[in-house]
């Protein structure tokens, strides 16, 4: 005696479709190696660029009373954001670029046709990727940059107005 299986069909309404695109870009992204590789360089280079630039801004001689009252020390702290959008801004290339080069990028569109939505999820992936290594970063960039300007009284709190948007919106600039 046999039994017959029936499987119900897969749900297609439109938020289960983009939340497979989702999925499926997500699976592609996180499997890289070159994908962490580059998140740590990033963050790694934007710490490390950050710390240079603070230093050598106290290298300086000696700051008149003008240039110490207009010194933004946030602005300086964060300097490392530039570098970290520029190689995560590499990574979101390259996710893309990649499938082109390979010409797997005919497998993805045979199996999702629908261009505009793999290509959304492919942007919307590497964004939430990117976003929180950004943020970290920042606020890794912005604790050095104080306790180094903490030497000659230029720190200014986390707390002090302007600061938390500067370190989310440097973020959200990277991603």
């Amino acid at each position: 005696m046999s039994t017959t299986t029936i499987t119900p069909p897969l749900p297609t309404g439109p938020a289960t479709i983009i939340n497979r695109h989702l999925k499926a870009e997500w699976t592609k992204l996180r499997t890289l190696p070159s994908t962490w590789r580059t998140a740590a360089l990033a963050g790694a280079l934007a710490v490390g660029f950050t710390a240079a630039v603070d230093l050598s801004q106290l290298s300086r001689h000696s700051m008149t009373a003008q240039q110490y009252q207009s010194f933004d020390a946030t602005s300086a702290s964060l300097f490392g954001v530039i570098i970290a959008a520029t190689l995560l801004g590499a990574l979101a290339v390259r996710t893309i670029t990649a499938e082109y080069a390979t010409g797997m990028i005919r497998t993805t569109f045979s199996a999702m046709p629908a261009r505009q939505i793999v290509l959304g999820a492919k942007a919307a992936t590497v964004a939430a990727f990117v976003f929180p290594i950004a943020l970290l970063v920042d606020i890794a960039g912005f604790a050095l940059g104080q306790q180094i300007f903490t030497g000659d009284h230029l720190q200014v709190a986390l707390s002090h107005p302007g600061v938390p948007r500067a370190i989310v919106f440097g973020a959200v600039a990277a991603s």
